[in-house]
């Protein structure tokens, strides 16, 4: 990067040599997730499989059984901060009870 910054090399190079960067390299880890670019892949393929299961099973199952739900891996970006999921929930509890003041309320006409 210091290259770039004193005009030893231009930006156009700089981008080029980021962009092919092996997969997995410190830059895409400290940008974006633990995960390369193969084992997103492999969880969306098991996702993908899980659906189809499920959809299989849905329709060849016996007339009073139980529809079966996909169950999914979870990912990276599924994993929430127990802090922010707590503010969530306190959030999603005050809409609710707003909900139903509003529906307590008599009608007017």
């Amino acid at each position: 990067m210091e290259e770039v910054l004193v005009g030893r090399i231009s930006f156009r190079q700089f981008r080029v040599m980021v962009e092919h960067l092996p997969p997995g390299n410190a830059a895409a880890r400290a940008v974006g997730s633990v995960w390369d670019d193969k084992t997103w892949l492999l969880h969306s393929i098991d996702s993908r499989l899980a659906v189809l299961n499920a959809t299989f099973y849905n329709a060849h199952k016996v007339k009073d059984a139980a529809p079966a739900k996909p169950e999914f891996q979870p990912s990276p970006a599924e994993q929430v901060d127990p802090e922010a999921q707590r503010r969530e929930t306190e959030y999603e509890a005050r809409q609710r009870a707003e909900l139903q003041a509003v529906l307590a309320r008599p009608d007017p006409h």
